[in-house]
């Protein structure tokens, strides 16, 4: 799984849309992973944590996408 880590920059423009949809993309693939366990053998607390966390984390960007895409 290719996962970015995406942080302000100065950088604009394609090379951003780029990343932050990356990002989104990895970070999706370890939600729907972490949905099918859960689905045969449960999610712990610790494991329920880090879903939420992912949840946050794509919401947050894809806000940040949309406004980067309305920026070009």
């Amino acid at each position: 799984m290719r996962l970015h880590i995406f942080r302000s920059s100065t950088s604009k423009g394609p090379a951003a849309i780029h990343r932050v949809n990356e990002e989104i993309h990895g970070l999706t693939e370890a939600q729907v992973k972490a949905i099918e366990m859960a689905t045969f053998v449960g999610m712990t607390p610790d494991e329920r944590h880090k879903y939420d966390e992912r949840q946050r984390r794509i919401t947050m960007l894809r806000s940040k996408l949309q406004k980067l895409i309305s920026k070009n």
